[in-house]
């Protein structure tokens, strides 16, 4: 009984330990979670000293990787009916496990121009989509890996 009891609580604490978020990086602070901890334990993707890339010598397949899923967020966002109503400016950290699997994805837009409604349902297609995405790398990095940037999110025009 002891034991069950105990693999129980492992099982718990890895899965919860281990499941995703997406949330806007006040969302995150709110919660009493710091960035800089992510930032300790993902190395950056890029790097402007190569040698401190994750992705050393493999940049073109990585950048390619990164803009073919922001383009298939936008895709998911469109096929789900969110649209913005224009152009919309936002900032991306994301945080990846090694074979590309999202473990966290904060992201921030211009200060008053979305509303807290609007965050929320973007919050949630995000997790959604991020949930079963995998980064097309051609193989695993050989850590977890950060990247960030800004993107401009435009409506598709029927």
């Amino acid at each position: 009984m002891k034991y069950s009891v105990l693999v129980f609580f492992i099982l718990f604490f890895v899965s919860v330990g281990h499941s995703q978020e997406c949330k806007s990086f006040n969302d995150y602070k709110a919660e009493g979670k710091d960035v800089t901890i992510l930032d300790s334990l993902y190395p950056a993707a890029m790097h402007i000293d190569s040698n401190l890339a994750v992705f050393h010598g493999r940049e073109q397949e990585f950048f390619l990787a990164w803009k073919t899923m922001l383009q298939d967020l936008a895709t998911y966002l469109d096929e789900n009916e969110f649209y913005w109503g224009g152009q919309m400016w936002c900032f991306n950290r994301v945080y990846f496990s090694p074979n590309g699997k999202v473990d966290t994805y904060l992201f921030k837009f211009k200060e008053d121009t979305v509303d807290e409604e609007k965050q929320k349902a973007f919050a949630a297609l995000l997790s959604d989509f991020t949930s079963d995405y995998t980064l097309k790398i051609d193989s695993a990095a050989k850590s977890q890996f950060a990247q960030c940037g800004p993107v401009t999110y435009l409506d598709k025009e029927n």
